[in-house]
C-alpha cells in the first residue's frame, strides 16, 4: 500500500476544504464524524479527519465514499474545488486550468474533461452515457 504522505494535489486540496465545509454545514464535529464513519466500517479518529481537513493525511478512494456516505453529500460535491462561478479556473490535477462548469459537468459523467459539449447534440450526449454510466441507469 503505498504511504499517504505522498505530495497533495488540488483535488486532495478540494477534498481537504469540502469534508471541512461540509462537516460544518452538518454541524458535526469531527468526533462526531469520525463516529460515523466507524459505525459504517471505516473508523477513522477525530484526530484523523482533522488530519483529512488540514491536508496532512491523503484521502484514499475508500475514504471518499465513507466520507460521502458520512456527510451525506455526492462523492463528486468532495471532489469539486470550491467555487461559485461556473466560468473560474479550477485546477484538478497537474498545471492544466479548466472552467468550473466543465469539471461540474465531467465529475457528473454529463460531459467531458475537454470540455468540447458547448453545443452538444443528443446522439453525443446519449453515446457518452451509454459508455460511462451503469446499465441499469435511466438515460
Amino acid at each position: 500500500m503505498p504511504p499517504k504522505d505522498l505530495p497533495k494535489s488540488e483535488v486532495s486540496r478540494n477534498v481537504a476544504i469540502n469534508v471541512s465545509r461540509f462537516r460544518a454545514l452538518r454541524r458535526l464535529t469531527g468526533a462526531e464524524l469520525a463516529d460515523r464513519l466507524a459505525a459504517q466500517g471505516r473508523p477513522l479518529s477525530r484526530a484523523t479527519v482533522s488530519e483529512i481537513e488540514n491536508m496532512r493525511r491523503r484521502v484514499d478512494v475508500d475514504d471518499l465514499v465513507a466520507l460521502s456516505i458520512a456527510l451525506d453529500v455526492p462523492v463528486v460535491s468532495l471532489l469539486m474545488p470550491p467555487t461559485y462561478e461556473p466560468a473560474a479556473a479550477v485546477q484538478m490535477v497537474g498545471d492544466r486550468l479548466y472552467d468550473a462548469a466543465t469539471v461540474w459537468a465531467a465529475l457528473r459523467g454529463e460531459g467531458t474533461w475537454d470540455g468540447d459539449w458547448v453545443d452538444p447534440d443528443i446522439e453525443e450526449i446519449e453515446t457518452m452515457k451509454r459508455m460511462t454510466w451503469p446499465d441499469w441507469c435511466p438515460r
